[in-house]
Formats: C-alpha cells, structure tokens, sequence
C-alpha cells in the first residue's frame, strides 16, 4: 500500500464581529495573536502560519506602537483604521494610516495580488462614501522599553472612553441623554423668582468606585448583572505573556458570598479555563489569570446598608 504524505497548514479565518461583538473578538485575536507570536519564536519546527489572507489580526494586536530598548511611541485612534509603519532610508520610521476605507466597486478582476473577482463585479459609486469627515488620533511617548509597561492599553481605553458629567437632572429621568444638558421649567422659574433655598449636607464621597484592580495587565472586558438571576457577571483578560494575580476591590457595600468561574454564556465550562478563584471576603476578591487568558466569574453578593 502506497504511503500518503499529509500536509497540515496551521492557519485561522477570524470574523470581525460574529456571535460575540467586535471587542470581544478582539480581546480573543489580540490573546490568540500573542501566542502565535511567541510560538514562532521560540519552536524551530514551527515556522509557518497562515492568516487566510488578513493582515488585520496584526494591526489589532500591534495597536501602532512602535518601541526600542529606552522608548515607546504609540498612535491611539477612534474607529479602526488601517496602518503601516514604514522604516526610512534613515532608519527613522513614518505611520501611514488609513483613517476612511471606501470602494467603487464590490469586486474587481485586475488585481496584481488577485486575478479573479472575489464576489459580483458591481459597481457600488455610493460606497465612495464622498461627504466630509472628522477624525481623533492621539500621540503617546513614554520612556518605558515596551507598550505594555508604557500602559499604551490603558491610554488607548481612556481615550476612546472619555468621562462624561452626569446631572442630577438626568439621574432623577428614565433617559440617560449623558451628552445633553436638560433645562427643566421648574429650574427657569426657580432662577425668576429666586425661592428659598434649603441647604443639604453632602451624601456623595470626594472619591468613589464600584470597582479598582490592582493590577494594570489584568484588564476588565465586561461587567454587567447575570442573564439569569442578580449575581454580577465580570469579565477580564491578562494581556502580559506572564501569569497575573489581581485584587478586586468592590464597592464597600457589597458583600461577596460566593464567585464561580463561567464562560462566555454564564454557565459551567465544558473546558478548563486557566484562570483561579484564590479567595474572597467582604468585598474583595482575588483571582488569577495564565497568560493571555480570558476569564467570566459569576459573583453572588448582598448590599449592606
């Protein structure tokens, strides 16, 4: 019987955004793409991987950041351009980024990369998508040698999460307009005829939180109340190539009774999830997380007024 060879080709297709969203596809890519990255380096006999043709799988897990032995230089955006980092004659190195993506057509047969059409050959003239447009990009620099001790993450999280000020008029109403201010009649007559005024002590803390992590490299995805139930579903990666033991400090008035491991539909892993309860008390908890793992923990807890 004559012997076959077998060639396996170690390869992905990744969807954008599918039956999860888009930022927690990404969270995934960037954990898958650090694995890979440190597999190709490290196994000889594992040299070659395919990306189905994306090159997008690196831009999300680069995240424009470029660094050396005493430096890092980091491009944050809003949206998700492309980019491409170009080393000059004179070793310096330019961002191009691709800040809007439109098309005329929906496939086209006279590409140098591609011969064939890749779908109907349409043309789309309203794809160009010709209006006017405006577009954040931020520059950070820091003097750390990588974008992980830099925190080039966290600025990128504050910059595409900004504060927003909350009224009290909004938090008395059903709706939430976070980026309006409401002028009640009430207040317009109250400014008129200048009524008394009744004064009240403070009920808010100069500082408060419902949640603080002690560590930077433990980075929270997701935090909402249970489908099922009113046990608070949390959600967090490790983005370092290190195990992470992180300290979750809750809200003073929660009380944690019991935290379970989950997965992405908030029941048992069917699988091992590399990640520990260590312990809890009050309203601590403390966990940790193998490299580049995600983790969904299901806590039971009372307020304690």
């Amino acid at each position: 019987m004559k012997a076959n060879n077998i060639i396996i080709v170690p390869e992905t297709h990744w969807d954008r955004e599918w039956y999860l969203t888009f930022q927690e596809f990404r969270a995934r890519l960037v954990i898958m793409m650090d694995k890979l990255l440190d597999i190709l380096k490290t196994d000889p006999e594992y040299s070659n991987f395919v990306l189905d043709g994306q090159t997008i799988p690196l831009e999300d897990n680069l995240e424009v950041s470029i660094s050396n032995d005493s430096s890092t230089f980091a491009v944050l955006n809003k949206g998700l351009p492309e980019y491409e980092a170009k080393i000059n004659e004179d070793n310096t190195i330019t961002f191009v980024i691709t800040l809007l993506r439109c098309i005329e057509w929906l496939s086209r047969d006279d590409f140098a990369s591609r011969m064939s059409h890749a779908g109907p050959g349409f043309s789309t003239p309203g794809a160009q998508c010709l209006s006017k447009y405006s577009f954040e990009l931020a520059v950070v620099t820091s003097s750390e040698s990588n974008w992980l001790d830099s925190e080039v993450h966290l600025k990128g999280k504050e910059f595409n999460n900004p504060l927003k000020p909350i009224f009290p008029a909004m938090a008395q109403s059903p709706f939430r307009m976070s980026n309006k201010v409401v002028l009640k009649p009430t207040g317009v007559l109250s400014y008129l005829f200048k009524p008394n005024k009744n004064q009240f002590e403070s009920y808010l803390p100069p500082i408060f939180r419902f949640l603080e992590i002690d560590n930077k490299s433990v980075v929270l995805s997701a935090l909402k109340q249970a489908e099922e139930g009113d046990s608070l579903i949390i959600r967090f990666y490790n983005i370092s190539s290190i195990p992470q033991k992180a300290i979750l400090t809750f809200y003073e008035k929660i009380s944690i009774k019991n935290v379970i491991i989950v997965n992405f539909l908030e029941e048992k892993p069917k699988n091992d999830i590399k990640a520990k309860v260590n312990n809890y008390a009050q309203n601590k908890l403390e966990i940790t997380l193998q490299p580049h793992i995600i983790a969904t923990f299901k806590i039971v807890f009372e307020l304690i007024w």
